[in-house]
């Protein structure tokens, strides 16, 4: 498998942990915590595609700063 592959594949199971963890979770804090993970997946997605195909790296880099702008406010 490429490298590539590899950050999609860890990317989605972080999305699929904080999607149980939003599911399941009764707290805020549960539900905090599995919401940032999924925007975490969502980071190493854009991040890893960026780096690792012919886009702009920068743009992939922006755009998760963005992300962890709109999980921190």
């Amino acid at each position: 498998m490429s490298p590539l592959a590899w950050y999609q594949l860890v990317a989605a199971m972080l999305l699929g942990i904080g999607l149980y963890g939003v599911v399941s979770r009764k707290t805020l804090i549960g539900l905090l915590i599995g919401v940032e993970l999924m925007l975490n997946g969502a980071g190493l997605s854009m991040v890893a595609a960026a780096q690792l195909t012919p886009m702009d790296g920068v743009l992939g880099q922006l755009g998760t700063l963005f992300v962890m702008g709109l999980g921190a406010a």
